[in-house]
């Protein structure tokens, strides 16, 4: 006994054997070549449909990230500002400290070299 065909029983009495066994491939053929195509045509609509979303998705992450981007760069910036500040106001207050201990250290230099010209001026004014 054959296989479940495709063609009804009636077809048998008509055709020979092999008339429907050519029959039958060619109709398995056929179903194969239109199941085939329709698969590709499937997978050429998802792929194009998979195209747009990656693309879209790719929108969204340039987006996003050229934000956190622009976030990072403004936090670092504040950063550095303020590192600057800092860095200013330390260097202000450490020339301010060292200038005052320069005028200071001239100043008693000063007193001390011209106290002790003064005592020669003096005694050379005067001789003994």
């Amino acid at each position: 006994m054959r296989e479940k065909t495709l063609l009804p029983e009636s077809v048998s009495e008509v055709l020979t054997e092999e008339s429907i066994d050519t029959i039958e491939s060619a109709l398995k053929d056929k179903v194969t070549l239109s199941v085939e195509a329709a698969l590709t045509q499937q997978d050429e609509l998802y792929a194009e449909k998979l195209q747009e979303l990656v693309g879209a998705i790719d929108k969204d992450h340039t987006s996003k990230l050229t934000r956190v981007v622009e976030a990072v760069d403004r936090n670092n910036a504040e950063k550095l500002i303020t590192v600057i500040n800092k860095y200013e106001k330390e260097i202000n207050t450490s020339a301010s400290a060292f200038k005052e201990n320069l005028v200071e250290s001239i100043s008693d230099y000063l007193r001390v070299h011209r106290g002790v010209n003064s005592c020669r001026c003096y005694f050379r004014s005067y001789p003994e």
